[in-house]
């Protein structure tokens, strides 16, 4: 199927992506988690324990007591693997295919293949892999000078050697895919807006999926704010690294860009998918309650009219309870942008995580006094 061809195009101008998911075969969920897993152990684990650099001493930042950098290194590096591998494709095709499924949208079958089509050259295109390297060459030397500005004995700084030969060329390979992954997000969303500002919708304020018939819509940002959440982990648990190191993240070049395109990209990525099918949804929710209501308002009449007479009808009481029960669900439709329950899981992929880093940070301090004590 088309939306099966859009999710493997991904890689097409991608030799990284290519490398690792159609060379190696890493296009599963696991073996993406495996991979990453097996990298983190290597350079976290064995290489430490090599060189010395594993058990706690004198002198040293043993591996095992940089909790942060190990939770980056068997925690959120995985996930940015599985995630580049596997979940942004199937979330794509996931995304495409509902249009497919759902008939929501009104528009042929050919041009709904042809959009797909260019959707498909546009995800591929060759410049979207040079602007990452780009983006990442650029994150990467702002990374190593704040490393070689005051490096303290490490494992993740055990010498230059081990530093620029195996740890920070393993650290590129995840910030490339983080740039790869906005890239494609942003391009998704654009292509999002083309489709609902070409083609009508059909919404419907009681479908069964609670979202009018898009649900497939929601499920994608919702999937999408699984992306959030990992680099809001990433930039805590950097952010304790500092304060570890005694800096000040504010005044680290790479920190300060790392934290405002979070603060900047964040709410796009969330929110931007949602835009789109706002005005049908909201459309769709009013029309259901102005028919509810204009119903309930001639039963209601017909009640009334009836009660003057002295008489009761009770198919008629019972028509308008149910008509109320209908509106109730109506008023519960999502029109989506700021809805309640989008804005619940932005704030708990966004804030999670620092909680998280605040508790290992506090943690981390109080146990350094408790050891530290004579």
């Amino acid at each position: 199927m088309m939306t099966e061809h859009l999710a493997s195009s991904l890689f097409d101008a991608d030799p990284p992506g290519r490398l690792l998911v159609r060379k190696l075969k890493v296009n599963s969920r696991l073996r993406a988690l495996l991979l990453a897993i097996g990298l983190a152990v290597l350079t976290s684990i064995v290489v430490p324990w090599l060189d010395g650099f594993l058990i706690p001493r004198p002198g040293i930042v043993s591996s095992l007591q940089d909790l942060p950098s190990l939770l980056i290194a068997l925690i959120a590096i995985p996930a940015i693997y599985s995630y580049y591998c596997f979940e942004q494709p199937d979330m794509i095709r996931e995304l495409f295919q509902g249009f497919v499924d759902s008939d929501t949208l009104i528009i042929e079958e050919g041009q709904y293949q042809e959009f797909l089509r260019k959707l498909q050259k546009r995800l591929a295109w060759r410049g979207w892999s040079i602007v990452a390297l780009m983006l990442t060459a650029a994150a990467v030397v702002l990374h190593a000078s704040a490393v070689l500005s005051s490096p303290e004995p490490s494992a993740y700084y055990p010498n230059p050697a081990i530093f620029f030969g195996l740890n920070l060329p393993l650290m590129t390979l995840p910030i490339y895919m983080v740039w790869m992954m906005l890239l494609r997000h942003l391009t998704v969303i654009v292509d999002l807006f083309r489709l609902f500002r070409s083609h009508k919708t059909q919404v419907h304020a009681l479908h069964p999926d609670g979202c009018g018939g898009l649900s497939f819509i929601g499920r994608f940002s919702l999937r999408g704010s699984y992306f959030i959440a990992i680099l809001a982990l990433n930039i805590s648990l950097l952010t304790v690294i500092n304060l570890r190191q005694q800096r000040n993240p504010l005044t680290e070049p790479s920190m300060t860009l790392a934290a405002a395109a979070y603060l900047v990209l964040a709410p796009i990525a969330f929110f931007l998918p949602l835009t789109p099918a706002h005005r049908g949804m909201r459309e769709a929710k009013r029309s259901a309650q102005r028919l509810i209501s204009n119903e309930a308002n001639r039963i209601y009449q017909e009640i009334q009219n009836n009660l003057q007479q002295g008489a009761v009808d009770q198919t008629a009481i019972g028509r308008f309870g149910e008509l109320n029960k209908l509106y109730d669900l109506t008023k519960n439709f999502p029109v989506w942008r700021l809805d309640v329950t989008m804005l619940r899981r932005f704030l708990t992929a966004s804030i999670v995580p620092f909680l998280c880093a605040i508790l290992i940070y506090i943690l981390r301090k109080y146990f350094n006094q408790t050891f530290s004590r004579p």
